[in-house]
C-alpha cells in the first residue's frame, strides 16, 4: 500500500509540475520582450519569435512527405 501511495504522489507531482510549466509558458507568450513608447499614441511591442513545430499526424503524412536526399 505504501508503494503504491507514493507512486500516487510521484505522478501528481509530475502533473501539477507539467502543468504549471505550461500555465507560465502560455502567458509568457502574450508579454512582449521589449516595448518601445515614442508617442502617447504609438507603442512598439516586440515579442519572442515563435518556434514553428511541424508534427506528422497519419501514415499518410509520412507517404506523402519529400523524401530527403
Amino acid at each position: 500500500m505504501t508503494m503504491v501511495k507514493c507512486l500516487m504522489q510521484d505522478v501528481l507531482h509530475n502533473l501539477v509540475t507539467r502543468s504549471m510549466n505550461n500555465y507560465i509558458k502560455f502567458f509568457q507568450h502574450f508579454i512582449p520582450m521589449k516595448t518601445e513608447v515614442k508617442r502617447v499614441n504609438e507603442v512598439i511591442n516586440i515579442y519572442e519569435p515563435e518556434e514553428v513545430m511541424e508534427e506528422i499526424n497519419t501514415t499518410l503524412d509520412l507517404i506523402n512527405a519529400d523524401e530527403i536526399e
